[in-house]
C-alpha cells in the first residue's frame, strides 16, 4: 500500500499571497509542496486500478488529513504552532482557536482566521458577528457542510450561514453537498457531476469519487445519520446508518417480513395488522376458514377465535340445506330425496340433487291376483295366481291379511269373474296438515285399519311458519325452529330487519354511502343504491402539476413543465421541474453606474437609486469628484499655474497638468535689460540699456553686472 501525506500546495501558495489575513507561509514550504506534488505524480503513474487509486489516497479514509494541510501559518506575527489553535487546526469551540472562531470546514471543526476581503481558495469573507460598522469579519469555508450525514436540506445548514442541499448517494445514504460549475470548485477527491437531491430535483454538487462520505470526529460526537431501507418482496423498511468510531455502521432497518398479527409493522408500510393481499383479495390475518367463528386479531395478544350461535353458513355439504351456526360448528338438515317409490332407495348425489337406485324390497303391485309382490327393476310384480271366482266366498283364500287395502269381492259383473279389491274397504288415512305436516307421515294398522300419526325420518327440511329462522328442521314429528335468519343483505343503502311473517324486510334508507369511485365525495343512498355524490376536487393549486383522478386511487398529480410564477421579479428562468417551480438563476440589476445603488426587490424587480458616493469623472483634472443626481459630479479643479509667465498652463483629462512654453512678453524686473520676453519657457532679454554718461566722476551700479546679453532668467 502507497501512503502519503500531501502538503496542500494550493492552500500554501494563497495564504503566501494573502498574509494580511492568513498569515505568512515560509519560503520553503512552497519547494516542498512541489517535491511532494512530483512524488505524487510518479506514484499514480503506477497505478492501474480504482482500488490502488484508493490505497494511494488512504489519508481520505479519515476524510480530513488531506484538507488540513501540514503547513505552519505565522498569524499576524503572534507565532502559532500546529495545535495551538492556527488556521485549519482542528477545534471544537471558539475558545480553542487562536483568533477565537472555530467553523465548520467538511462537516468537521477548524480554526479560521479573521479577514478584511481575501481568503484562501476555497474560503470566503463572511461577518459572523458584531453590528455595522463593528462587523467581525473570519474566512469560512466554502465546503463548511460537504459529506456531512444527513436526510433534508435542513441538516446542511451551517452555523455561519452556510446553506447546502442534501444530495442522494442512492444505497450508501444521503450526504450534504457543495455548489459548483467544474470539478475546479470541489476539493480533492470530489467532482462536480449533476446529481439528484433528496428533494428530487437535479444539480450540480461535489460528489465524493469513493462513492460513500467518511464520518468526522464530530459527526461521531453528534451521532449524526443518514436514512437508508432494506428491501425485499414483502416491502421495504426504512432505517439509520450512524456515524460511529469504525464508520457509518450497518442499516439498522428491519427486515420486512409477511404481515402477521402481532401488533408489529412486519412488511414496513405504514400500517399495522392489515389484511394481506393475496390473488388480489384482501384476506384477514385470523381467518381460521370457519364461517361460524368471529375471527379477531388482539394485537400483541394474537388471535383470537369467537364462537357464533345463529346466522347463515356453508358447511361445504350440498347433501344438506338451511346450513347456520351453533356453537361454533356449521350444520345443516339432510336433502330430502323420498320419492314416495318403495322400489327405489333415495339418495344425495354429493350435488344438492337427489339419486334413486333400484331394489328389490317386498312391495305390493295393487293386483290381488298375484302373490309374492317385489320390487325388480323398479316395478313392483308378483307371481299371478288363478283369481276366478263364482261368489266373494271364493276370493277369502286370497286375503293378505292385510285390512288397510280393502277386502277381495268376486266381482259378477264380468265374465270370467275376479276377485277385485271393495274400494268402499280400503283405509284412506288422512294427510297431516299444519307446520308439522312435512315432519309427520300417515300410518294404518295393518290388523286394526286404524290410522295414527308417526314421525317422519328426522332430519327433514321444513317450515316452522316464523319467517325470522332459517334451517328448520324436523324433530320427532315436529318443526323445530333453526337459526336466526340472516337478513343483511349487505347493502348499506337498506335497513334490515325481520318480521315473523313476512320475514326479511330491507327498506331503503339515506345513509352515507360509498359508490367505490375514489373520485366522488358526498356519496347518499337512494332507492336502495349508493347514489355517487361531487367530484373530487383534485386541484393542488400547484401549477406545475397536472390533477386528475383515478377511481382506484383517487386524486393524482403528475409533475409538467409548464409555465409558473415565483412572484420574485429578481428570478430568471422560472419553470416548472419535478412539480415544483424552480429558477435558474438572479437578476442582474448592475447599471454599471457607480452613482446608483442597485439591488431588486420581489415585488418590483430592479432598483437603481441615486447616492452620493465617491466616484471619478475619469479626468486626472478633478479632485473629491461625487455622485449627484446619478452622475458624476466633478470637483474642484486641479491648480496648474506654476507661477511662471513663460508657459501655458492647462490640465489634460488624461496626463494631468501640462506647462507649455511660449513666446509672450515677460518681466525680469530689471531696469538695466531692454526688451524682455519669453523663450524655451524662461524670460530673458534683448539687450542691456546703455547707462555710460561719459562723465568719469560716475560709476554703474552693480545691479547690472551679472546680467549678460542673451541670459535666460526664469521669473
Amino acid at each position: 500500500m502507497r501512503v502519503f501525506q500531501m502538503a496542500f500546495l494550493a492552500v500554501a501558495l494563497l495564504l503566501t499571497a494573502c498574509s494580511n489575513t492568513a498569515g505568512v507561509v515560509e519560503a520553503d514550504i512552497a519547494d516542498a509542496a512541489m517535491a511532494d506534488v512530483q512524488g505524487i505524480v510518479d506514484l499514480l503513474a503506477d497505478v492501474t486500478s480504482v482500488e490502488e487509486l484508493t490505497e494511494v489516497t488512504v489519508s481520505f479514509d479519515t476524510g480530513l488529513d488531506l484538507f488540513f494541510p501540514d503547513v505552519q501559518v505565522d498569524t499576524g506575527g503572534l507565532g502559532c504552532d500546529p495545535g495551538e489553535g492556527c488556521f485549519l487546526d482542528k477545534c471544537t469551540s471558539n475558545g480553542e482557536c487562536l483568533s477565537g472562531w472555530c467553523v465548520e470546514h467538511m462537516g468537521a471543526g477548524v480554526c479560521t482566521v479573521q479577514c478584511t476581503e481575501e481568503c484562501p481558495s476555497g474560503w470566503s469573507c463572511k461577518a459572523v458577528a458584531g453590528t455595522d460598522p463593528d462587523l467581525i469579519y473570519v474566512c469560512v469555508s466554502n465546503v463548511a457542510n460537504l459529506c456531512r450525514p444527513c436526510s433534508s436540506g435542513d441538516n446542511c445548514k451551517g452555523a455561519a450561514g452556510n446553506e447546502d442541499v442534501c444530495v442522494d448517494y442512492q444505497e450508501a445514504g444521503s450526504f450534504c453537498g457543495s455548489t459548483c460549475t467544474n470539478s475546479e470548485d470541489c476539493p480533492w477527491g470530489f467532482s462536480c457531476l449533476t446529481t439528484t437531491t433528496v428533494d428530487g430535483i437535479d444539480t450540480l454538487q461535489c460528489v465524493a469519487d469513493a462513492g460513500e462520505c467518511p464520518c468526522t470526529e464530530k459527526s461521531v460526537e453528534l451521532a449524526l445519520w443518514t436514512p437508508c431501507e432494506l428491501t425485499n418482496e414483502f416491502g421495504s423498511c426504512e432505517g439509520k446508518r450512524i456515524c460511529t468510531t469504525e464508520g457509518l455502521s450497518a442499516c439498522d432497518a428491519l427486515v420486512a417480513s409477511a404481515e402477521l398479527c402481532n401488533g408489529v409493522d412486519d412488511d414496513c408500510d405504514g400500517e399495522v395488522d392489515e389484511p394481506d393481499l393475496v390473488d388480489g383479495k384482501y384476506v384477514e390475518l385470523c381467518d381460521d376458514g370457519n364461517g361460524c367463528t368471529g375471527d379477531i386479531c388482539s394485537g400483541e395478544a394474537g388471535c383470537a377465535h369467537e364462537d357464533l350461535d345463529g346466522g347463515e353458513c356453508g358447511d361445504d355439504d350440498a347433501c344438506t340445506v338451511g346450513d347456520h351456526c351453533e356453537a361454533g360448528i356449521c350444520v345443516g338438515s339432510p336433502v330430502v330425496c323420498d320419492d314416495n317409490d318403495p322400489c327405489t332407495d333415495d339418495l344425495c348425489d354429493g350435488f344438492g340433487g337427489c339419486t334413486t337406485e333400484h331394489n328389490t324390497a317386498n312391495c305390493d303391485d295393487g293386483d290381488p291376483c298375484t302373490v309374492k309382490d317385489t320390487c325388480d327393476v323398479g316395478e313392483c310384480t308378483g307371481f299371478a295366481v288363478d283369481c276366478e271366482c263364482f261368489e266373494d266366498a271364493d276370493c277369502l283364500a286370497l286375503e293378505d291379511g292385510d285390512v288397510c287395502n280393502g277386502i277381495l269381492l268376486c266381482d259378477t259383473s264380468k265374465l270370467p269373474h275376479l276377485c277385485v279389491v271393495d274400494p268402499a274397504t280400503v283405509v284412506v288415512c288422512p294427510m297431516p296438515s299444519g307446520v308439522d305436516a312435512i315432519c309427520l307421515k300417515a300410518v294404518c294398522d295393518h290388523g286394526t285399519g286404524t290410522c295414527s300419526m308417526e314421525a317422519a325420518n328426522g332430519g327433514y327440511a321444513c317450515d316452522d311458519g316464523d319467517g325470522c329462522t332459517i334451517g328448520d328442521s324436523c324433530a320427532e314429528g315436529v318443526c323445530e325452529a333453526g337459526g336466526a335468519a340472516n337478513c343483511n343483505d349487505g347493502n348499506l343503502c337498506t335497513d334490515d330487519s325481520c318480521e315473523e311473517v313476512e320475514g326479511c324486510l330491507h327498506t331503503p334508507n339515506n345513509a352515507v354511502c360509498s359508490d367505490g369511485n375514489t373520485c366522488t365525495t358526498g356519496d347518499l343512498c337512494k332507492d336502495g343504491e349508493c347514489s355517487s355524490g361531487e367530484m373530487l376536487d383534485c386541484n393542488d393549486d400547484n401549477v406545475c402539476t397536472d390533477d386528475g383522478c383515478d377511481p382506484l386511487l383517487g386524486c393524482m398529480h403528475a409533475a409538467n413543465q409548464a409555465p409558473c410564477e415565483l412572484e420574485d421579479a429578481c428570478l430568471l428562468g422560472v419553470h416548472c421541474e419535478g412539480g415544483t417551480c424552480v429558477f435558474e438563476g438572479s437578476l442582474g440589476c448592475d447599471d454599471g453606474n457607480p452613482c446608483t445603488t442597485d439591488s431588486c426587490f420581489p415585488d418590483a424587480g430592479c432598483a437603481n437609486v441615486n447616492n452620493s458616493l465617491p466616484c471619478s469623472d475619469n479626468s486626472v483634472c478633478t479632485a473629491g469628484d461625487i455622485c449627484n443626481g446619478g452622475q458624476c459630479a466633478p470637483g474642484p479643479q486641479l491648480l496648474c499655474d506654476d507661477g511662471n509667465p513663460c508657459t501655458d498652463d492647462v490640465c489634460d483629462p488624461d496626463a494631468g497638468c501640462t506647462h507649455t512654453p511660449n513666446n509672450g512678453a515677460c518681466d525680469l524686473g530689471n531696469e538695466c535689460t531692454v526688451g524682455d520676453h519669453c523663450e524655451g519657457g524662461l524670460c530673458t532679454f534683448d539687450s542691456l540699456k546703455e547707462c555710460d554718461d561719459d562723465n568719469y566722476c560716475t560709476v554703474l551700479p552693480r545691479l547690472s553686472a551679472g546680467i549678460r546679453q542673451g541670459d535666460f532668467v526664469r521669473v
